[in-house]
């Protein structure tokens, strides 16, 4: 190319580039890769001797490891104890949240930072001083309201990520492209609403057979005091607040439409208040019991107590017995002289409970009809302790769980008058929903080793019942598209997914108009 007499120098000195001028009687450009050299040649040194070797920095990666934010990252607080006694505090991550709408200038002042999050807030500007931080590597400016974005933001070399996802921005200023080490530009938009889960159908209703057909859910929550910033940092505080989750929760419950419904986690007020007040609307009886710990704080306390309770449309269903069974209860009158098993046990205030049902004769379809003997059904429902270290307790509990139910079928069963067998409980079918919070063999070690893992499970009797289909999973490919971290997230209310299935229900059929008839294979 041509040149003037006039060339413009460069210098980078990484804070940003500072450019000035000289007039010279001659120039000669010189290219070394991919960095353009404006050579100077002075009048002494004529225009055919050879050139100093140059020293050009490359623009390639920096070869320094690069280790993002933690998104799951945890906070703690010092105490007062702790301050007085003169302990410190090294920080260089800072948050701010709650939907806040202006920065403080005072904030430019914390040039330590290192990484700072005011995502998930309502800024519509973000102010140029902002490049007063020059230590910042992680910037996460997504789900504001941003338009524009100062030219300053190019100033800030040492960035290695830029998260800009789900604002109103059109135009990017060009200065960004002085961010020589950016990795990670995050321009996404937000994750619209969450793909419809498949409907899988097993097999066919039998039509010979008078079988009931009903849908069983079962839906951990997460009570309000547990979706806490420290253990879901990944999640906007706007969308754990309940006020928030409850509205996502209830429309995922009556989309599901279940005859029957276990819900875990269930805060003792917003059982009342809330769950039994809008299903009863919908046609729809409840029972729930909170955890043991609620007959031991105070009034105020306990309504923020959570538990479990269950659901059934009172158009199929008629409530015949309501049992809750308090793990630490049953420990202590069956320990025997185990201390140990005592001891892990009654400090875990877990529960289950369940309701026994008469099925209506109207829900069994097609062929015979069932005899005028009580078609009954026992729902259960329970929550396990979560913690993997104490896997033995889970067991513990899980088998003093099904000896309870044991006993309440064998109890309703001597009250069926059945010519065969009065007594004999396996004419009442079991439909077992449960949190069990993983098993050793699947959960605990799954989750442990894959950070995922399946822990809510639906059970029954499958002498009597089979199943015709069930909801299948989220696509994890939309989870992966849109780097959604975990749950709860704004779109999906609670740390764990619904499970649905439709169950067939066969009486036994040696009770039916005195006919023998084999049952389902």
């Amino acid at each position: 190319p041509t040149l003037s007499n006039e060339l413009r120098f460069y210098r980078y000195d990484g804070t940003g580039a500072e450019a000035w001028s000289v007039v010279l009687p001659s120039a000669r450009l010189s290219r070394r890769g991919s960095v353009i050299v404006f050579l100077h040649v002075s009048d002494q040194i004529p225009p055919e001797a050879p050139l100093p070797p140059l020293k050009c920095r490359s623009s390639g990666m920096p070869k320094e490891k690069y280790d993002p934010p933690d998104p799951r990252r945890i906070y703690t607080i010092m105490s007062a104890d702790e301050a007085a006694s003169g302990k410190k505090s090294h920080w260089t991550e800072l948050e701010i949240s709650g939907r806040v709408r202006n920065l403080s200038s005072s904030l430019w002042m914390l040039t330590h930072l290192t990484a700072l999050h005011i995502n998930n807030n309502n800024l519509s500007r973000l102010p140029p001083e902002i490049a007063r931080l020059p230590h910042l590597v992680f910037l996460n400016l997504s789900s504001n309201k941003l338009r524009s974005l100062p030219a300053e933001l190019g100033n800030m070399v040492t960035l290695r990520e830029l998260l800009l996802n789900n604002n109103c921005l059109r135009v990017l200023p060009y200065e960004l492209g002085r961010l020589f080490q950016l990795q990670t530009l995050g321009l996404k938009v937000h994750p619209e609403q969450l793909p419809q889960r498949p409907w899988i159908s097993l097999r066919e209703r039998d039509q010979l057979m008078p079988t009931a057909v009903f849908t069983v859910m079962c839906y951990n929550v997460l009570c309000d005091k547990y979706a806490t910033r420290q253990l879901y940092g990944y999640c906007p505080s706007w969308a754990l607040s309940w006020e928030y989750r409850k509205k996502g929760i209830m429309e995922e419950i009556t989309n599901c439409e279940a005859d029957i419904i276990s819900l875990q986690e269930v805060e003792t007020e917003q059982y009342y208040t809330f769950f039994l007040e809008t299903l009863k609307d919908r046609g729809y009886d409840g029972f729930f019991c909170p955890k043991s710990r609620a007959k031991l704080v105070s009034e105020p306390e306990r309504k923020h107590v959570d538990g479990c309770a269950v659901f059934f449309k009172t158009e199929k269903f008629t409530l015949v017995q309501k049992h809750t069974v308090e793990f630490n209860q049953v420990a202590m009158a069956n320990s025997e002289g185990s201390e140990m098993m005592l001891n892990r046990v009654m400090t875990k205030d877990n529960i289950g409970v369940a309701v026994l049902l008469e099925v209506k004769k109207e829900l069994f379809a097609a062929g015979l009809k069932p005899s005028s003997e009580k078609q009954l059904l026992l729902v259960a429902n329970a929550h396990m302790h979560w913690d993997p270290e104490y896997s033995d307790v889970k067991l513990i509990q899980t088998m003093m769980f099904l000896s309870e139910l044991k006993s309440i079928t064998e109890r309703a069963a001597s009250t069926i008058n059945s010519a065969s067998n009065p007594s004999d409980s396996s004419f009442i079918p079991i439909v077992l929903c449960a949190d069990l919070n993983s098993l050793p063999d699947s959960g605990v070690v799954e989750y442990l080793s894959n950070g995922g893992g399946v822990i809510d499970y639906i059970f029954f009797s499958k002498t009597h019942m089979r199943v015709l289909g069930v909801l299948g999973p989220l696509v994890t490919q939309w989870l992966k598209d849109n780097n959604i971290i975990g749950c709860p997230h704004p779109h999906i209310p609670s740390d764990h997914f619904s499970l649905l299935a439709q169950l067939e229900y066969q009486p036994p059929l040696h009770t039916l108009n005195g006919l023998h008839l084999p049952g389902h294979r």
